[in-house]
């Protein structure tokens, strides 16, 4: 081989060994960020599990306070009709609110 077909195959090696090189600090770099980022993800998904009997009970909570609040309207509406009754029949007795006390 003359000296020409040497050094270009020289200069093909060195940059070869820079690109094997910045592969290789790219992929460390790769490997830290990954590592870090599975590191979050267990961290979130351990909160996640921490938050989900509190899901569960606030949950738990709203559809308690939707019963009491339908059971307040459904008891609002029957001392409605009982005071409407009570109208009716004090007005029937000739009976007035005043003369009971």
């Amino acid at each position: 081989m003359d000296l020409e077909k040497l050094e270009a195959l020289e200069a093909s090696l060195l940059r070869l060994v820079d690109a094997y090189r910045r592969l290789k600090e790219e992929k460390s770099q790769l490997a830290q960020r990954l590592a870090e980022l599975q590191e979050t993800l267990q961290a979130q998904q351990k909160t996640l599990q921490q938050l989900q009997p509190e899901r569960e009970e606030a949950a738990r909570l709203r559809a308690l306070v939707q019963t009491w609040q339908q059971e307040r309207t459904l008891m609002r509406q029957k001392l409605e009709q009982m005071l409407a009754v009570i109208e009716r029949l004090e007005a029937q007795m000739g009976c007035s609110p005043e003369a009971t006390e």
